[in-house]
């Protein structure tokens, strides 16, 4: 039976649209979330006004030579061959003292004066041998005469030269005691006024002339004094340390494994905690010789001249070495660096009114510049002063979008 061409038709559009693939719709893509971090760039706008108003500062990135600096802790001590310690020449018990803890005293000032039984004991010595030698010295005279008689009664024939040899036996006998009471007296006046320093002869109505005095040898600091009124001293305690600051050490603890690149002789500069502006040029003297059981570092010297004495043993330190060759680095002011959610941040310029967080990666700031390691190139526009404005404005934006 032949089909009507109608219905060919209609079965032919059917089979077509069967053997189609079937199309689905895609899925819209689901809105991201992202929360503004640093690291973002977020822009943050302040007029032109706000940042006259603020005293704003934007100044390029700089590229600067830096050298590599080794960094180390340590302390401030008094250099060896700037300390004094003053003993006593003899026992005793102090009278007077006249120099105090901390006080600078000048070469030669008197600290204290003591009593000792030296004193006394040596004057009897010396005074024995003065009143000896003028006994002793009026013996050879006489023995002088005497030779001088014999010698001429012999050349008058009215002697004999025995007697001339026994008068001469008896002078060289009463010279030689004439010069060992001479040198009794000397030996005495040098322990009395060389080494004790008071006189042979005590001043008449002058007490203080029975006491030994206690002299500084060298300018400086009183930094020790062990001495009060009625105190017992002796030969083998130090009676005052005194200490020249005008030179002092800085005694740095370095890890092994930087000892390879320091040398004797190298420059190093010194600072301490609450001064940071001040700056202490110094030398590298001593590499030290032995480590630390306990910490494994290794105290090495650094000598350093000591302005007006700012610098007191026992002052905490920190020192910077160059170890390095010098290399260019881009730097900041120390100011253009802020802290946002734990990360180093400067503030870049995008626009007039426009800034844009930069995280950093900051070397160790020195003589006021950071550098920046990583993050900001050379000629960028930083805010170099009111960067604290923008990080508040940063930190409202980031709160209020929560």
């Amino acid at each position: 039976m032949k089909r009507p061409p109608s219905v060919l038709i209609l079965a032919a559009l059917i089979t077509l649209s069967c053997s189609q693939p079937k199309q689905t719709a895609a899925p819209a893509p689901a809105a991201e979330t992202k929360t503004a971090t640093p690291s973002d760039k977020t822009e943050i706008t302040l007029s032109l006004g706000e940042q006259a108003t603020a005293s704003f500062e934007i100044k390029p990135a700089e590229l600067t030579s830096q050298t590599e600096a080794l960094q180390a802790n340590g302390r401030i001590a008094l250099a060896d061959d700037k300390m004094y310690r003053i003993g006593v020449r003899t026992d005793g018990f102090v009278m007077e003292v006249y120099a105090q803890l901390g006080q600078y005293v000048k070469k030669g000032d008197i600290l204290a004066r003591y009593h000792a039984d030296e004193v006394r004991d040596t004057r009897a010595l010396y005074r024995t041998a003065v009143s000896e030698l003028e006994h002793a010295k009026a013996v050879a005279a006489q023995a002088k005469r005497d030779n001088d008689r014999a010698k001429k009664l012999l050349e008058l024939r009215a002697g004999s030269q025995q007697q001339v040899e026994q008068t001469a036996e008896a002078l060289a006998t009463t010279e030689a005691e004439v010069r060992r009471f001479q040198i009794e007296i000397d030996r005495t006046t040098d322990v009395l006024e060389d080494d004790l320093k008071v006189p042979a002869e005590p001043r008449p109505n002058d007490p203080i002339s029975d006491d030994v005095p206690i002299f500084a040898p060298q300018s400086g600091y009183v930094i020790q004094k062990n001495v009060t009124p009625g105190k017992t001293v002796d030969r083998v305690m130090d009676t005052f340390v005194i200490g020249d600051l005008s030179t002092v050490w800085m005694l740095a603890s370095i890890h092994q494994e930087n000892l390879g690149a320091l040398r004797v002789g190298q420059s190093a500069v010194v600072k301490i905690p609450g001064d940071p502006t001040a700056r202490y040029a110094g030398t590298i003297t001593n590499l030290g010789q032995q480590a630390d059981k306990e910490t494994r570092l290794t105290e090495v010297r650094i000598e350093l001249k000591n302005p007006g004495n700012r610098l007191r043993p026992e002052m905490l330190a920190t020192v910077e070495i160059p170890i390095g060759t010098a290399r260019p680095i881009v730097t900041v002011p120390s100011d253009a660096v802020q802290q946002v959610n734990g990360e180093d941040v400067v503030f870049v310029k995008t626009a007039p009114d426009k800034f844009a967080t930069q995280i950093v990666r900051v070397g160790e700031t020195a003589e006021g510049r950071t550098p920046i390691l990583e993050g900001v190139n050379a000629g960028d526009s930083v805010v170099v002063h009111g960067s604290y404005i923008l990080k508040s404005k940063l930190l409202k934006s980031t709160l209020e979008a929560e």
